[in-house]
């Protein structure tokens, strides 16, 4: 507030080269200020009303700010204790949480727009209005949306890019790829830079850079017969005679382990790696099917010491059977079985089926 008398010309207006005294509402100390600098940062009209000088400013947290509530940073002020409109300021985005690196005054300014309403980044706008759009353009011609003269435009472009980005593709295609077609590494880059990329490749897809790391085997996958039985998925026939001959032969309770909930990792050669077994049984024992003469293998038994050490810390046992613990099921039980539909294999071990079951003799 002014505690002086302003000097005024004849027309009423002050002197802009006169001093002044003005005191802060808020601490009450008086300081002397030109008239000139101060109308440069403030209205005369807000001189008269309210005024707080910059040690006061200086001690408002920056949430309590004008358009301040996302602000994470103090806020920075120049000598006259008013915000420095340019700084680059932390904003917290109350969509997706992110925080931004924002200027102070266009953000200030973008509030006022939006009247105050909670801020959301460009990229949450963004995604919000492509949603909006997506919606109301669903199902509608280029004709309903923009008329036939503009659609027409939007159809030539179009078509131009398609026929200019084939063009490209193709030439791309022949100058590069078709070249090389059929060729080994080391035909194109000669021994000693085949064998540096195939190393760089060996690493770049071995253990947690593989992007299978972590997941479930997916369906299809290794050498065995493979299918369902009663909606259970099998790798091979020999878990197929465990579900049969071991399990349901018990009448034991039982789900896969092949999921995140079980996955064991270990290190193998310096790498990371994971591992789920086949089968749990009752919520306690966790079962891992292999042949015998795999029993005693390095990787099984490396698989093995990680699955103890597992089940000992989530109150579960581990167990390893092989074709020794149950009786194996017949060419002529798994043929009996597909006929009657009981189980199914994957593409091409039907094909494979149907080729044994022609090799037979009929009474067999």
């Amino acid at each position: 507030m002014i505690i002086t008398k302003l000097r005024c010309n004849h027309t009423g207006v002050p002197y802009k080269c006169q001093s002044i005294d003005i005191k802060c509402d808020t601490c009450s100390t008086i300081y002397n200020r030109r008239l000139d600098d101060l109308c440069r940062l403030r209205s005369l009209y807000d001189l008269h009303n309210e005024y707080i000088c910059r040690h006061c400013k200086s001690k408002i947290p920056a949430t309590l700010e004008y358009y301040g509530k996302e602000i994470l940073d103090t806020l920075k002020r120049n000598d006259n204790g008013l915000i420095i409109q340019s700084q680059k300021v932390r904003v917290q985005c109350s969509e997706c949480n992110n925080i931004k690196l924002v200027v102070y005054h266009y953000h200030k300014i973008n509030r006022i727009k939006s009247n105050n309403i909670k801020y959301k980044c460009i990229s949450c706008i963004g995604s919000e209005n492509c949603r909006n759009n997506t919606k109301e353009q669903k199902g509608k011609t280029y004709e309903t949306l923009y008329g036939t003269v503009k659609s027409l435009e939007i159809k030539d472009k179009l078509r131009d890019y398609n026929i200019n980005h084939r063009d490209y593709s193709l030439t791309n295609y022949h100058t590069f790829v078709s070249p090389n077609k059929g060729k080994t590494f080391e035909e194109m880059h000669g021994i000693e830079r085949a064998n540096e990329l195939r190393l760089r490749l060996s690493i770049q897809n071995t253990g947690s850079n593989n992007p299978m790391f972590g997941k479930p085997t997916p369906t299809g996958s290794g050498n065995g017969w493979s299918g369902w039985y009663n909606g259970w998925y099998f790798r091979s026939l020999l878990e197929l005679s465990c579900m049969i001959n071991y399990i349901e032969a018990n009448n034991m309770e039982w789900k896969s382990a092949e999921c995140r909930d079980y996955r064991i990792q270990y290190i193998h050669g310096g790498v990371n790696r994971t591992y789920t077994a086949d089968f749990i049984l009752e919520d306690k024992i966790m079962i891992e099917v292999k042949p015998h003469k795999l029993r005693n293998s390095n990787i099984v038994k490396l698989k093995e010491a990680a699955a103890i050490d597992w089940c000992s810390n989530n109150n579960m046992k581990y167990k390893i059977i092989t074709e020794r613990d149950f009786t194996t099921l017949s060419t002529c039980d798994i043929i009996h079985m597909y006929d009657t539909e009981s189980i199914t294999f994957i593409d091409r071990y039907k094909i494979k089926m149907d080729q044994l079951k022609g090799g037979l003799p009929s009474e067999y």
